[in-house]
């Protein structure tokens, strides 16, 4: 099992080490279009009056939404393109937009709908504001959501790795196979560093236990298990 991996890996890390192959948008990964989800923070947020959302921030962010395309296109879109080519199954979206919003939510991500709370990472709302790079780690782990939701759930019905763990929450559960993804398309991207940093700052800023235990059955385990599982089971279909 491990030596085909071994070979997939060699296959993978040809593709995506040549930077012209990289330099144009890949067909098999949606085009993301960021924006301010104002309707989100004016309709549904009903903590404003403890944690308002300022002017400062609203502006802020709209000065930001174009440093944060670029960064996505040069950073962001190599995982999800890494993800399509370990698996050989593209996205089946090909456009989708990614509101931030500024409400104070419990949450940092949300893949159904798509939003991200941006509040944390500006520097008019919190001294220490959070990383671009943990920022587009979060856009990536919310779209892995939707791509092992959307794209390739058939592989999972028959996880012997989730039926070990079937006692497990479902918000356990269904961060297994997508952090291992994680960890392993960073590593093959040589990006080791940025994603102990980003599953670090992921972990201490999560108000629900569901992360980190998760996170502890993935190195149990081993991410290879959760990976090579993945492959198996497409290789079945």
């Amino acid at each position: 099992m491990y030596k085909k991996i071994k070979l997939l890996t060699g296959c993978l890390l040809l593709v995506i080490s040549g930077t012209s192959l990289l330099a144009a948008h890949s067909p098999n990964i949606p085009i993301l279009f960021f924006e301010y989800g104002v309707l989100f923070d004016m309709g549904v947020c009903s903590n404003t009056e403890s944690k308002p959302i300022s002017p400062a921030m609203i502006d802020e962010l709209d000065s930001l939404l174009p440093k944060i395309t670029i960064a996505w296109e040069q950073d962001g879109e190599h995982l999800l393109t890494a993800t399509t080519q370990l698996f050989n199954i593209p996205f089946s979206r090909k456009e989708l937009s990614v509101n931030f919003i500024l409400c104070d939510t419990r949450f940092t991500g949300m893949s159904y709908p798509l939003l991200i709370k941006i509040r944390n990472f500006l520097k008019s709302g919190n001294d220490k504001p959070l990383s671009g790079s943990y920022l587009n780690m979060v856009i990536y782990h919310e779209l892995l959501h939707r791509y092992i939701y959307k794209d390739i759930p058939d592989r999972l019905d028959t996880s012997k790795l989730l039926i070990k763990y079937e006692s497990e929450s479902n918000a356990v559960k269904a961060h297994l196979h997508l952090l291992a993804i994680q960890k392993y398309v960073y590593h093959e991207l040589n990006r080791d560093n940025e994603f102990e940093e980003s599953i670090k700052t992921m972990l201490d800023n999560s108000l629900s236990p569901a992360y980190q235990r998760a996170w502890d059955i993935v190195n149990e385990e081993g991410h290879m298990a959760f990976i090579n599982e993945l492959l198996d089971l497409n290789t079945q279909q």
